[in-house]
């Protein structure tokens, strides 16, 4: 072979090997993805499990935040039903689509804090066939989509067959994992366990009234002042930008006020550029920037916050990168403490261990995601 083939043959294969490269480390929007659907019960009853939901998604999140495939941080979706509440229509099985998949974790916590109890009839066929077909799950099978749907009452309840629905998901390649609040004998004789089993997935049984205890550390009052700070490196833009930043901050006040664990995890969670930063485009100059270089170019200037208004555009975007920097500072300082309180935290409890097996909704929710993520290519580095 002369010189000429072997080195046509070398650029070809150089080619073939960077589209096979390129092909095993894909869009993260498409392939990176983790879809979380919850379908919470709200009857009477339910007031411990709605609780849970709102306090401990920070845990899920910061969970999710340890996930990477091919190197790539994780993008996490929720979305989010509740069902048995009398008011919802019959007609419809009682239930509601509180939200469809959202990355923007302040609307999320809005939306979980937003749920009440009152009581009614629990259909959990209907609840997880009505999510399978009407959420817009990604087609791609490299995502990890998942059901979590959590209540007390038989699994049996309504029109639609439990069996059924499950079959539906798996259709889609989508698991069910069942979490009975109550003790794990009941949950099996009323089908919780078998509708995980027909939904490749996990059964749990779990204490819906527990609370995490709180352990202060001797990082709290900087994590505080550091999260403090970095809500002021957020300015909103456009219509619909200043509610968004009010929630922002009202969040913070919800978790604080409903548990300061919450809190705390919370902290930690908006430290996360590709869980919170990024998410955040919609609203905030600086996420917006990052992800559009044209944006302060094209921008409207009565869109833009105050501190902008009027300026050339050059200065603009000094300005813009100036607190970009200052942001980057205090999210690094903000990760620092957090992490120095989990550390604090793990070496009390380990000073006074509890010995139980029950776990909470947030529990049940991480350790399913840790195993089933896995299998789609996913890894969790601690």
């Amino acid at each position: 072979m002369n010189k000429l083939k072997l080195i046509t043959l070398s650029l070809a294969c150089g080619f073939v090997s960077t589209m096979l490269k390129a092909q095993e480390i894909p869009n993260a929007a498409q392939y990176n993805t983790i879809q979380v659907a919850i379908l919470l019960d709200v009857s009477g009853s339910m007031g411990g499990l709605i609780n849970q939901a709102k306090t401990e998604l920070w845990g899920v999140v910061n969970t999710v935040a340890k996930a990477k495939k091919h190197g790539i941080p994780t993008n996490l979706e929720i979305a989010v039903y509740d069902y048995g509440k009398s008011s919802h229509p019959a007609a419809t099985g009682y239930i509601r689509r509180v939200m469809d998949f959202n990355n923007d974790l302040d609307t999320i916590s809005k939306a979980l804090f937003a749920l009440d109890i009152n009581g009614g009839d629990e259909y959990c066929g209907y609840v997880i066939k009505t999510a399978v077909e009407e959420l817009q799950w990604r087609k791609n099978d490299s995502v990890y989509k998942v059901i979590f749907i959590a209540g007390n009452e038989p699994f049996t309840q309504g029109s639609i067959n439990y069996i059924d629905a499950c079959e539906l998901a798996k259709a889609k390649n989508i698991f069910i994992n069942t979490i009975h609040c109550g003790n794990e004998q009941s949950g099996r004789s009323e089908k919780w366990a078998d509708g995980a089993s027909k939904g490749n997935g996990e059964y749990f049984w779990i204490d819906a009234n527990k609370q995490e205890k709180f352990i202060a550390s001797p990082y709290d009052s900087l994590i505080e002042v550091f999260n403090d700070s970095l809500n002021t490196t957020y300015w909103s833009y456009g219509a619909a930008g200043n509610a968004y930043k009010q929630n922002q901050k009202s969040m913070d006040d919800n978790n604080k006020a409903a548990s300061k664990v919450a809190y705390y995890a919370r902290a930690k969670s908006k430290a996360n550029t590709q869980l919170y930063e990024k998410k955040a485009y919609k609203w905030d100059v600086v996420s917006k920037t990052k992800s559009d270089s044209t944006f302060i170019e094209t921008a409207k200037d009565e869109e833009l916050p105050d501190n902008l208004k009027g300026k050339p555009i050059e200065l603009k975007k000094r300005i813009i990168a100036e607190n970009a920097k200052t942001r980057d500072t205090i999210t690094q300082w903000l990760n620092f403490y957090t992490q120095l309180r989990e550390n604090f935290v793990l070496t009390e409890r380990q000073k006074n261990i509890e010995v139980s097996d029950t776990k909470t909704l947030g529990q049940a929710i991480e350790i399913a995601i840790r195993k089933q993520a896995i299998l789609h290519g996913f890894e969790f580095v601690d």
